[in-house]
């Protein structure tokens, strides 16, 4: 029987463990899994190159398929990061401190942000979409922050489901949300309602399931990472398709990236794929490695607020204009490059100088509470 090596993890509640955040006992993360955060990050960032800077406004001569190629890999990135951190914390046990700690990671970057935005003139102190930048998890400004949000709020009882229901029984849940999400996908005439709640919720299930009824992965390594692959190659492929049929056959209603969203088979699949061929390498730790992923959620919060994205993609690095200038190849890269470094250096220093602060005020002055919420909550699931 082939088994792998599972990660004995300091399991964060956040999707990448924010500074400041959860402090359980001291234990070794699988620095390979952590990896996979800094990889999905950087499929986003690039994502977001694409469709927040629209190269292929002025890419031509079939460019904008290259620039739709370079995008295809966002979307199961998200998927990535969800699973990873859906793997981590079903099998672990929500704590006040950790929701704290989200809260304030999301709210002090969207201020910071939002000072900016007035200092160079991007957007007024009185304006509505400065109000909703400074409440961003209220007003949906982060979607994946709120969505995320939510779910580690509802974590403790989704995990008691999870080691309540049977292998068959949570497979067959997953089956049906999968099928649904997967329909309502691809025939877009179908419309069942389901948001990106109910995918986060549906990913987290997933992630349960492999944490508590298939903890070994079976199979040649070789197999999955030959899959994975596939999977991933695959990824343009589809991307192009969407945009082609989007283009000449709009009335099929395909979006531009409507075959590579994040609850698309493809883009699910090549997550899935890729964590089960790293979750079959054996375990190795990395203190460089598990801090760089500690700070991917700061890198989306900080490239990817609604009242920035227009001083950021257009007046700043200016997409496009840099695409007829030197080329869309080195435009795509340089802006991903730009900014993937600049958001982490951004991350590093806010969780330094103000994460840690904030926290131990936390620490100080709510410390009875937090404990009487945690207690609480477990006994109502006890």
């Amino acid at each position: 029987m082939i088994t792998t090596t599972e990660p004995v993890v300091s399991v964060p509640a956040a999707p990448s463990a924010p500074a400041g955040g959860n402090r359980p006992a001291k234990t070794v993360r699988n620095s390979n899994l952590e990896l996979l955060r800094v990889v999905s990050m950087m499929a986003i960032v690039m994502h977001h190159v694409v469709v927040h800077g629209e190269p292929y406004l002025t890419a031509g001569d079939h460019g904008d398929y290259v620039a739709a190629a370079a995008a295809s890999f966002g979307k199961a990135g998200v998927d990535l990061f969800l699973l990873v951190g859906a793997f981590f914390m079903s099998g672990s046990r929500l704590r006040v401190r950790s929701l704290a700690s989200l809260v304030i990671q999301v709210w002090t970057t969207a201020w910071i942000l939002c000072g900016l935005a007035i200092h160079v003139g991007v957007a007024r102190f009185d304006s509505l979409s400065t109000y909703h930048s400074f409440q961003p998890i209220l007003t949906y400004q982060y979607w994946f922050a709120t969505a995320y949000l939510l779910l580690m709020v509802l974590s403790p009882f989704v995990n008691t489901f999870i080691r309540a229901a049977s292998r068959d029984q949570l497979r067959a849940l997953i089956i049906v949300l999968m099928s649904i999400a997967t329909m309502q996908t691809l025939v877009p005439a179908f419309k069942f309602g389901l948001g990106s709640f109910s995918w986060f919720l549906t990913v987290y299930l997933v992630g349960g399931y492999l944490r508590h009824h298939a903890p070994e992965v079976r199979g040649h390594g070789r197999g999955w990472t030959l899959a994975a692959i596939g999977a991933i190659a695959a990824l343009p492929f589809a991307a192009m398709l969407a945009w082609y049929l989007a283009t000449y056959y709009p009335e099929l209603e395909i979006g531009p990236f409507g075959l590579t969203l994040e609850s698309s088979p493809l883009s699910f699949a090549a997550a899935l794929l890729l964590f089960q061929a790293v979750r079959r390498m054996p375990a190795r730790h990395s203190r460089l490695v598990n801090w760089i992923a500690s700070l991917m959620f700061g890198v989306y919060l900080f490239h990817d607020l609604p009242l920035m994205r227009t001083w950021l993609w257009k007046d700043t690095l200016d997409i496009p204009g840099h695409v007829v200038s030197i080329g869309l190849v080195p435009t795509l890269i340089g802006g991903f490059v730009v900014v993937f470094v600049a958001a982490t250096l951004l991350e590093a220093i806010r969780s330094v100088l103000v994460q840690r602060p904030l926290m131990a005020l936390v620490d100080r002055l709510l410390p009875r509470l937090m404990r009487d919420v945690d207690q609480s909550v477990k006994d109502a699931l006890a």
